[in-house]
């Protein structure tokens, strides 16, 4: 017997000497790496910042103020810019770039002195161009009043058409 009970302590300090290494319970899994997603690249982004880029060079006369980038999901707008005339100093001028780099330029508030809001900005959702322009009224040179524009845009061929929507501001 004592053979057996030799056996059977050299068998539990054997054990005992083992189970630090152990942990009881559900085993943890190897985390396995997820694989990094570069972001789908706009393929607008070039195009609108080449626009801008010879911007001046192409409209003399125009400064650019501001302007949204395109994607396919505002088709067929690629780009749209905000610019002031620097002759008159009003910036109520949009240039649209479209499909197959086709541009169009729109007057907003034409017979008014004009200033982009900025703090708006201009934005794209879907085919509508939003900004907003504090609008001089030409009645009372003092007074302004706030435009919100929502334009529209389609493209048929080689020509851009849009429609205005003009709101004034409530204060």
């Amino acid at each position: 017997m004592d053979k057996y009970k030799l056996c059977a302590a050299a068998l539990s300090a054997a054990l005992l000497a083992a189970l630090p290494g152990c942990t009881l319970g559900t085993p943890t899994p190897t985390p396995t790496p997820t694989p990094t997603v570069a972001p789908t690249p706009n393929p607008y982004e070039e195009e609108a910042e080449a626009f801008a880029e010879t911007f001046s060079q192409d409209h003399p006369g125009y400064e650019l103020l501001d302007y949204a980038v395109g994607s396919p999901d505002t088709a067929p707008i690629h780009a749209a810019v905000i610019a002031k005339d620097t002759e008159s100093g009003s910036s109520s001028t949009l240039f649209l770039l479209g499909d197959n780099g086709v541009t169009q330029q729109l007057e907003l508030a034409q017979d008014s002195y004009t200033v982009y809001r900025e703090e708006d900005g201009i934005t794209l959702n879907g085919n509508v161009v939003r900004l907003s322009l504090d609008v001089s009224i030409p009645s009372a040179a003092s007074l302004w009043e706030i435009h919100d524009y929502a334009i529209t845009v389609t493209q048929d061929g080689d020509s851009i058409l849009s429609t205005t929507q003009d709101t004034i501001r409530s204060e």
